[in-house]
């Protein structure tokens, strides 16, 4: 699940070698450092489902405050604030936290909102079929 988010944050690194790797490292998991957080405070909601595997044994029912697009450009800027005192670092760190839901958008269920409480939500479609083509549920 998050093997593609570090290999993003790997390939950023090894293309700009003098930006620290934690800013870089911690930017591609910070959407799920703060959904975390926001389950935890019972403001993100997870179901559990153990057919949902093969590694992820709960459905993610709402995320829109941190998984939206909305929010994402948000959390990524947010991010990239940190490192205001230097524009390519803060550039870097940003793209870092918004290659987040880049690279969720075709991995998710069709849970990603466009903004919190959107009546839509992206992801692949086809996601849940090929799941019951396999057997699993």
């Amino acid at each position: 699940m998050y093997v593609g988010h570090l290999a993003i944050g790997l390939a950023l690194k090894s293309k700009f070698p003098n930006i620290l790797a934690l800013t870089i490292m911690l930017g591609v998991g910070f959407l799920d450092i703060i959904d975390g957080l926001l389950i935890l405070f019972g403001i993100n909601h997870v179901t559990a489902n153990l057919d949902a595997g093969p590694y992820l044994f709960f459905d993610l029912t709402f995320i829109d405050w941190d998984h939206s697009l909305l929010m994402a450009v948000i959390l990524s800027i947010v991010w990239a604030l940190f490192f205001i005192k230097d524009r390519r670092v803060a550039l870097i760190a940003g793209f870092a936290c918004f290659s987040h839901w880049l690279a969720d958008w075709p991995m998710h269920n069709m849970d990603l909102a466009l903004y919190p409480y959107a009546a839509e939500h992206m992801g692949d479609p086809c996601r849940q079929s090929r799941r019951l083509k396999l057997g699993r549920f």
